[in-house]
């Protein structure tokens, strides 16, 4: 079992996640909720929720932890089956997550692919209030920054229509990958570059000096 904790003060955001999971609770796809309740440490008062344990974790990590960040392209067919399935049933109780991404999709038991972090999740077509954009904003569709409004297409077009199922292959899923993993290519490169502009420098000096042979 996973155990979600924060403080007493700030314990709506893991209620209201304890409320859409309890709605959620037939789904096979949608991490399993056992419940949340109030607990003491250090004299503090602290709100916890009670989750299903994913032995896997998340989608992201698995990919991290693969070779050149790539599956098989017999788990890529699997595991959007089984997020495909899940936003059906999201979408059916007439929730958008409004978090989808590939931290939030863990691995349980027997590598089953799992739907969690349901935090942000409101009712569909709710507009938000203000500048409130619930999600990240590197996975969210235009007209959820430009409307304000929030629908089942929000939870990653490719993956609101179930019909789409086929088009989506390892190449699709590794090029959304490399929007993740771009600012640590960028890191790498800029390292690399470093590396050798200081091994330019060295020669030269080398040079200067009389030494290159040494």
């Amino acid at each position: 079992m996973a155990v979600k904790t924060c403080g007493s003060s700030h314990s709506a955001l893991l209620d209201h996640e304890k409320s859409i999971l309890q709605q959620l609770k037939d789904c096979p796809q949608i991490i399993e909720c056992f419940g949340g309740d109030f607990s003491f440490e250090n004299g503090e008062k602290l709100y916890n929720l009670f989750l299903e344990y994913a032995m896997g974790g998340s989608l992201a990590d698995k990919l991290k932890n693969f070779g050149h960040w790539r599956l098989l392209e017999s788990e890529v067919r699997r595991h959007t089956e089984s997020i495909l399935q899940g936003l059906q049933c999201i979408h059916e109780n007439g929730f958008v997550h409004c978090d989808l991404k590939l931290q939030n999709v863990l691995l349980c038991q027997n590598d089953v692919a799992k739907i969690a972090d349901f935090g942000l999740t409101n009712k569909s077509g709710e507009k938000i209030v203000g500048f409130e954009l619930r999600g990240t904003p590197m996975y969210m569709p235009p007209e959820t920054v430009v409307a304000g409004q929030q629908e089942a297409a929000a939870d990653e077009p490719i993956f609101s229509n179930p019909r789409k199922r086929t088009t989506i292959s390892t190449r699709r899923w590794n090029q959304a990958t490399k929007i993740a993993v771009a600012p640590m290519n960028q890191t790498a490169n800029i390292a690399a570059k470093q590396n050798v502009a200081a091994a330019k420098a060295k020669a030269m000096i080398r040079r200067v000096d009389g030494r290159d042979g040494d």
